[in-house]
């Protein structure tokens, strides 16, 4: 595995897959609540990426909220 600024290559010697792994850390506007931050995350951004996931042949997303 190399690591590679924000994301990590990771590559399958025999299967010659290659995987992207990214990492993104975003901050609130202070103008929204954190309740609105979180609720947009969740129940527009997840279902938005999810949407997407088959044509980006994603097998995963996280969201990790702190």
């Amino acid at each position: 595995m190399k690591a590679c600024g924000l994301y990590q290559v990771a590559q399958d010697q025999k299967l010659k897959i290659i995987m992207l792994k990214f990492v993104y850390c975003v901050r609130r506007n202070p103008k929204m609540s954190a309740e609105a931050f979180r609720k947009y995350w969740l129940e527009n951004h997840g279902p938005l990426v999810r949407s997407y996931a088959k044509a980006l042949k994603a097998r995963r997303y996280v969201q990790s909220h702190t």
